[in-house]
């Protein structure tokens, strides 16, 4: 299977990565221009540099690969609001558009317990858990 996984370089990319390489996967890895790709290079993935936000950036990304592994997102409990959307409703946009493109059968996109994030602690959450209903003051006061 050739995969290509988007934010290679994160958190959950870079586990991700590890698992598909040790099951046998080729991966590519879409990286940005200044991440740090060390623990990538030693895992032996193919890089290959561009930015979610810029579908130009992606069109050759996703040729050749069978499924794509969309963990690239803009997460945590403060910021701009136009910034998560470009990268995480945009971006998004974007990928899926590359491998239409490209004609990839299967893509997941990968996400974190930030989008049920209410400050409270999560045992077991799965894809079952509600999103918030109401969210924390101090989080609202961060974005635009």
């Amino acid at each position: 299977m050739k995969a290509l996984v988007t934010s290679g370089t994160g958190f959950v990319g870079t586990h991700l990565v590890r698992k598909l390489k040790a099951r046998g996967d080729t991966v590519r890895c879409l990286v940005l221009k200044d991440d740090n790709v060390a623990t990538l290079e030693k895992i032996g993935v193919e890089l290959a540099e561009g930015d979610i936000t810029i579908y130009e950036s992606l069109a050759d990304v996703a040729r050749g690969v069978n499924v794509v592994y969309h963990c690239a997102a803009k997460v945590g409990a403060a910021g701009i609001r136009s910034e998560f959307y470009l990268a995480n409703v945009e971006g998004t946009r974007n990928v899926i558009k590359a491998c239409e493109a490209a004609g990839v059968a299967r893509l997941a996109h990968v996400s974190t317990q930030s989008v049920t994030f209410d400050f409270t602690d999560k045992f077991n959450a799965d894809e079952s858990t509600p999103f918030p209903t109401r969210h924390s003051a101090l989080w609202l006061s961060c974005l635009d």
